[in-house]
């Protein structure tokens, strides 16, 4: 979910030599490279030659390379968190003073100071700072701030609300799907036994969590989640996935269960499918109120009886989830045994393998900063928000996908690369199931309902748009939501970032109240999607937050027969 992105580029490899090349003039051989560059940063010599002063500004941007990723421009490679204004005493600038200054100006304006109400344009400032805090931790500048907690463990579940009237059940290796190894032998990306979540690795993988909301019963719809993380990491347990699917099953009143696929490259695309439709299988077959308990390991509801089962995934669980369909549509889901999905979620789905929609390029990170002139550094007088004593540069303005930033040729590039390596080969990039956007007008007709979720923002946001009009044209029902300035996966930052000022996000509270109205809808209706219904087009919705703190989307929505408390 959280990270496309993979290895390095040839200038960092470059860069590291160069380092440890400076450094060997000035040290012993250390036990290793990495040793020496963390000795430089943690044991500094009393006396600093410029040969040193190079080999620790080298060994810096070494650091902001690992942590920007392939192809990132230096100037998105550093910290862009800027620190508070510091404290000043000096009177509040006035409009005269401050319009010196284009800088100065535009602070100025956005405070207030030079007319009678703050303008406010865009989100929320506390949203603008969600933004910059999630391109801090996908840039490595950071720490998570979606979903908390980030890894689930049941023992502190009752210290978080996300958990409330839920039952988290944990399923052994071999009780949904297959057992499966993920070590630092087979290549297994999620294992790291020196970092922070050493239990990643492990010879019993393959497990599965259930989350079961309080008054579900053996009849009650339920749905598979998905999870991302590029093919390559993440688990039930890991990445905020345990919050999230139990905020599902909160919102919808229907169980989730999230499976423990086996990951790239120790397995591809084929067999992950089919263990998606092992996993559908045994949740169409099985009640997830009686899960865990003696002879929970047998099936108890007939296929025949079996209650409406639905599917939703992120990122590149997303892509899979699709694919599920489309094998599903096309005549044949493997793995589920007849079992059928009703509908499906998906939030910033990877639908396109071959990662050339144009959003790579449209939808670029840009950061745009604009400097003090050195003569008017020092104005006697402060302004909201701009360090007006000091500050050489601030922040303008932000756009494109702030989770994901580099050169977009670079960018594309090395997320195919990642795509091939899930699907196993070049040619099954190619294949109608497994890259979606390659699906059959034939295949796309037998779609059910399916629901998307993306940011206007992200890279990924025109392969969603694409493939929603390619199924709605093939006579599919696909309701396409968009929100503006929202980044990959918004919806696992519903608590806000853990912005002080910040408790919810709003458009990502927006896409779990539409998922929940989704799938009760369908399950009220017996998979009938009623207003959903797209006649040809996709049913599609662009959110923006005007006024302040108001979804406008959802008003609008409300004319469909929907009820929802935003701005009210």
């Amino acid at each position: 979910m959280r990270n496309l992105r993979y290895g390095f580029s040839l200038s960092l490899t470059k860069l590291m030599s160069l380092v440890l090349s400076l450094f060997n003039v000035l040290a012993p051989a250390p036990q290793g490279g990495r040793a020496a560059l963390q000795r430089v940063s943690q044991e500094p010599e009393p006396q600093v030659t410029a040969l040193q002063r190079e080999v620790q500004r080298l060994r810096r941007e070494v650091d902001a390379l690992k942590r920007g990723g392939a192809g990132q421009p230096q100037q998105q490679q550093k910290q862009i968190l800027e620190e508070e204004p510091r404290p000043t005493d000096e009177p509040t600038c006035t409009c005269e003073e401050a319009s010196k200054n284009p800088l100065a100006q535009e602070y100025a304006y956005r405070s207030g100071i030079c007319t009678s109400d703050t303008r406010q344009l865009g989100a929320d400032p506390v949203t603008t700072e969600c933004q910059y805090a999630v391109h801090a931790e996908y840039n490595g500048n950071g720490k998570f701030n979606g979903a908390e907690p980030e890894i689930f463990n049941a023992s502190e579940a009752h210290n978080y609300r996300c958990f409330d009237g839920i039952t988290p059940i944990f399923l052994p290796a071999g009780e949904v799907t297959a057992p499966w190894s993920c070590t630092a032998d087979n290549s297994c990306g999620d294992c790291d036994p020196l970092g922070p979540h050493p239990e990643q690795c492990s010879t019993a993988r393959g497990y599965a969590m259930l989350w079961v909301p309080r008054n579900a019963t053996a009849t009650t719809p339920r749905i598979l989640y998905v999870h991302g993380g590029s093919w390559l990491y993440g688990s039930p347990k890991s990445a905020s996935y345990a919050p999230f699917c139990a905020t599902i099953a909160q919102r919808t009143g229907m169980p989730v269960l999230t499976i423990d696929y086996t990951l790239a490259p120790v397995a591809n695309f084929s067999k992950i499918l089919v263990q998606v439709g092992t996993a559908l299988k045994w949740l169409a077959t099985h009640d997830p109120t009686r899960a865990g308990r003696d002879g929970a390991g047998r099936a108890a509801t007939p296929l025949r009886d079996a209650p409406m089962v639905f599917i939703a995934g992120d990122s590149s669980g997303g892509g899979t989830a699709t694919s599920a369909l489309l094998a599903q549509a096309a005549g044949s889901l493997p793995g589920a045994g007849g079992a059928k999905f009703s509908g499906g979620v998906l939030y910033s789905p990877w639908l396109n393998l071959a990662c050339d929609t144009p959003s790579y390029v449209s939808q670029i990170f840009k950061l745009e900063e604009a400097a003090i002139a050195p003569e008017q550094r020092q104005l006697k007088c402060s302004i909201p928000g701009l360090d007006t004593t000091g500050l050489t540069q601030a922040r303008v303005a932000i756009s494109g996908d702030v989770a994901f930033s580099g050169y977009p040729h670079t960018l594309a590039t090395s997320y195919a690369d990642n795509g091939q390596t899930y699907a196993g080969s070049a040619a099954m990039t190619r294949d109608p199931i497994a890259n979606a956007m390659m699906a059959s007008e034939t295949t796309l007709a037998n779609m059910p309902p399916l629901q998307i979720h993306v940011g206007l923002s992200e890279v990924l946001v025109s392969e969603s748009a694409i493939f929603s009009t390619k199924m709605a044209a093939a006579g599919a029902s696909a309701a396409l939501h968009m929100y503006d300035q929202m980044w990959h996966v918004f919806s696992m930052y519903y608590e806000g970032c853990e912005h002080p000022k910040l408790s919810r996000l709003l458009f990502a509270e927006s896409s779990l109240d539409l998922t929940s109205f989704f799938f009760k809808d369908l399950a009220q209706n017996g998979g009938d999607v009623g207003a959903w219904q797209s006649n040809g087009v996709p049913f599609t919705l662009t959110h923006y937050e005007y006024p302040r703190g108001v979804d406008a989307a959802m008003k609008k929505y409300g004319q469909f027969g929907f009820a929802f408390a935003q701005g009210e």
